[in-house]
């Protein structure tokens, strides 16, 4: 999982990566997450998501993929709840961010051409093509966040607009600048912007940040570059992803531990001190959302706390890491159904109750568990479409979309 996207326009929490499925069921490297069930977006792409949000009413995607919904759609395309188009002529290599600025949508990436017109790692849509942001930037963007009026781009690129900014530069819409002496190292290169107390903070591949020491996350005030915590403080490898929530910095990437701080992936700074959420993560965490009052964290990990979480897991204060909604956990036929549909239970859950629900998550049908190991749900009252029948059990909520069909 390496894009999550709040949607708070539509309620949906859009996913993004090197996926082909959840659970048995086909999504090709995009979806959307309903707080029930997984959904597909039409056909999907044909490579990876990385990058995704908002733009005139339609949601945007980027990454590695040069077809969506089966048709030409070079490393971006729009999404409009039901099709996928394209965006122009796309770019000639992979889009790694996306932001809205000023009204406008920006995307950064490795790319250097739209069609023949030089875009050189980042481009701006006007609305029927891409056009160029001043001179670009000289390598790779990774990183887009918009802050008090400007928009901050983070990479592996040394200058921008022409001038001197080491992996990272802010854009106001005429011309680019420096922030301060920009990060050092051996990589010295940005990953991940966001905003935390009302701060600009990076995170990345680097022991400097204006000169002074800051690994791998740092903090610029408007004028100054700080680390967090003392000279120890910080990742020792890389940090991918930022996100605040509930007041708090939340690192993801690939490490072992932040500051003297055993950190498996995941770490989270309050202003003074690093933390950690139980034992983290086995694997890399690649994206960090907040939908609906809850953080969602995507990867490539197959456990988070030592409980089984494959690629994707929520975390809230009061109820702490946990899966997404299991897919399967029963039988159910036939689908398509018109009338009614047949549910086998698995053992130890034949008192459960099962609910099915529109896509939305709304409640269309509740039936309370009897002890059968089997039940037969009369769907008569339903109209054609998708649904979602959810069985509720000791283990958690486990899900399979139904279709109505007469």
């Amino acid at each position: 999982m390496m894009c999550l996207y709040s949607d708070t326009i539509h309620d949906h929490l859009y996913c993004g990566g090197a996926f082909t499925g959840s659970g048995g069921d086909p999504f090709s490297h995009a979806c959307w997450w309903n707080d029930t069930v997984f959904n597909p977006m039409g056909s999907g792409t044909n490579g990876d998501v990385l990058c995704a949000t908002h733009h005139n009413g339609n949601l945007c995607m980027g990454g590695s993929f040069t077809q969506a919904g089966g048709s030409s759609c070079m490393h971006v395309a729009s999404w409009d709840g039901s099709a996928w188009s394209a965006m122009g002529a796309g770019f000639n290599g992979t889009v790694n961010c996306m932001v809205e600025y000023d009204g406008d949508l920006y995307c950064g990436g490795e790319f250097t051409l739209c069609g023949t017109t030089s875009v050189q790692h980042v481009a701006m849509w006007n609305g029927s093509t891409w056009v160029p942001v001043g001179s670009g930037c000289n390598e790779a963007v990774f990183a887009m966040v918009v802050h008090d009026g400007m928009l901050y781009m983070g990479g592996h690129f040394e200058q921008a607009g022409g001038i001197t900014c080491n992996g990272i530069c802010g854009w106001d819409g005429s011309n680019y600048s420096a922030l301060g002496s920009g990060m050092s190292g051996m990589e010295h290169h940005v990953q991940a912007l966001c905003v935390y107390n009302d701060h600009l903070c990076a995170g990345g591949n680097f022991t400097q940040a204006g000169g002074g020491t800051a690994a791998n996350v740092a903090e610029w005030d408007g004028s100054t570059w700080s680390g967090h915590g003392n000279s120890e403080m910080g990742s020792d490898g890389t940090v991918g992803v930022l996100c605040e929530y509930n007041n708090m910095l939340y690192c993801g990437g690939s490490f072992d531990h932040c500051g003297s701080v055993g950190a498996n992936n995941l770490s989270v700074w309050n202003g003074s001190a690093w933390s950690t959420i139980g034992t983290g993560f086995d694997g890399e965490v690649r994206s960090l959302a907040v939908y609906n009052g809850a953080l969602y964290l995507g990867g490539s990990f197959t456990a988070a706390d030592g409980t089984a979480a494959l690629n994707i897991a929520q975390y809230t204060p009061a109820t702490g890491l946990a899966l997404l909604m299991r897919t399967g956990g029963f039988t159910m036929y036939p689908v398509p159904a018109s009338d009614h549909v047949r549910v086998d239970l698995p053992p130890g859950s034949w008192n459960a109750p099962i609910e099915v629900t529109t896509l939305s998550g709304s409640v269309v049908y509740h039936r309370s568990g009897v002890g059968d190991p089997s039940a037969v749900l009369d769907i008569t009252s339903l109209t054609n479409g998708a649904y979602v029948v959810v069985l509720t059990t000791a283990s958690g909520r486990h899900a399979q979309r139904l279709l109505v069909a007469r």
